[in-house]
């Protein structure tokens, strides 16, 4: 291609021409693809910043979902009223029986204080009905906050804590049994009927959510689950053996204490989490 002249104030001159790779290259055509490459250079930045923003923007609001998902169970107010309903298991019965004279906290269950023959029946089954109906929430918190780690997991323990608020809670609440455990009604057998399963769901409830502490890498949280749920497993085959005649003047016949010590193992995951969760 031959030279092009340049004016520049009237001054007429041949831009010079720069040999490379055995090629004539006129500087204007080199500046001109500078000048092109500098700008293809500036809109590739330009698109890059804009996607990387886009990344960002959009693991933003994935991580807001996440924090969403699992708000429940990170929520203070709601990990306080879980402390505080898991002390009250324990703390109401002990007050409550000093206005219950014939009741003996070792050897009755918890559920006589709710018996018709009970002076203090109408708080404690209202306690009850207050107990499954938070722990019914309670179910479907831990469900939310675990899904993502493993579905199955997550129902079982959903079923597990579930069966348990709604059998030894609710149920429990409407349906009393009598002081006397050989006399039953029609109501009593409800009660009786609905209890057992619901301890016995909730028994695994620690087992499952430290299997899914391990898939998550929380060591820790994950010992000290199942360490409860071997400790409730342990305190309920004592407990169901203390109603046979064979343990009944030894120490098996303690059903109060062994029901207390189950209750207790199987509520160690609750208040781990409402303890962590302020920490």
């Amino acid at each position: 291609m031959p030279p092009q002249n340049i004016y520049i104030d009237d001054i007429s001159y041949e831009s010079p021409i720069i040999e490379h790779d055995s090629k004539e290259y006129n500087i204007t055509e080199v500046i001109e693809a500078s000048n092109y490459n500098n700008q293809n250079s500036e809109e590739n930045h330009y698109f890059e910043q804009e996607n990387n923003n886009n990344y960002l923007n959009i693991n933003s609001l994935s991580s807001g979902k996440e924090q969403d998902n699992n708000g429940f169970i990170t929520n203070p107010l709601f990990n306080t009223i879980l402390l505080v309903t898991i002390i009250c298991e324990f703390l109401l019965p002990w007050l409550l029986k000093f206005f219950y004279k014939k009741y003996n906290s070792l050897k009755m269950t918890l559920s006589v204080l709710g018996s018709p023959e009970s002076p203090v029946r109408v708080i404690y089954n209202i306690w009850l009905v207050w107990l499954g109906f938070f722990l019914s929430f309670t179910a479907f918190v831990f469900f939310f906050s675990k899904k993502n780690i493993s579905m199955v997991l997550s129902i079982l323990i959903l079923l597990s804590i579930l069966c348990f608020s709604i059998g030894a809670g609710l149920i429990a609440g409407f349906f009393s049994v009598n002081e006397s455990e050989y006399d039953e009604t029609r109501a009593s057998k409800i009660h009786n009927t609905c209890s057992a399963v619901g301890f016995t769901t909730l028994l695994f409830f620690p087992l499952f959510n430290g299997i899914i502490s391990f898939k998550q890498s929380y060591i820790l949280e994950g010992i000290i689950n199942i360490i409860s749920f071997i400790l409730a497993l342990i305190f309920f085959i004592i407990f169901i053996m203390g109603k046979k005649d064979k343990f009944k003047d030894t120490m098996f016949s303690y059903e109060g204490l062994w029901e207390r010590l189950t209750l207790l193992s199987m509520y160690i995951p609750f208040i781990y989490q409402g303890i962590h969760s302020f920490f």
